[in-house]
């Protein structure tokens, strides 16, 4: 099962993702300034977790943002599509944490494409 991603929606799941690593999944005593040291945590499982985070998030970043083609966005969203319910964790945690800096427009973003991805994950 595959999906699309428009910028905006790469973007706010990129953000998604490593606010997920940080706030989430790594422990507080692997946490520095908004980075997560690795391992970030001391269970293996979590700190596999928050690497995938990491790649995925790299992923994104470079089909859409850095220097982005028609093939490696498709790669990038098969390599998404096998991680749907870490995204949608991703997404859940990125709206608890909004702040002031997290506009409207990016929360409503990701509230829609959270809503998409738990829909195309559960069927």
């Amino acid at each position: 099962m595959t999906f699309s991603l428009t910028a905006d929606e790469a973007s706010v799941l990129a953000n998604a993702l490593d606010e997920h690593a940080y706030w989430t999944l790594s422990d507080e005593e692997f946490r520095n300034s908004g980075y997560v040291i690795e391992p970030g945590s001391n269970d293996p499982l979590v700190a596999e977790a928050i690497e995938m985070c990491h790649d995925l998030g790299f992923v994104l970043f470079d089909a859409w943002e850095g220097s982005p083609t028609p093939a490696k966005q498709a790669g990038a969203l098969a390599a998404l599509s096998c991680h749907k319910p870490l995204l949608v964790d991703a997404l859940a945690t990125h709206a608890k944490n909004m702040d002031a800096t997290t506009s409207t427009e990016d929360l409503a973003t990701g509230k829609a494409l959270a809503e998409r991805l738990g829909t195309e994950a559960s069927s």
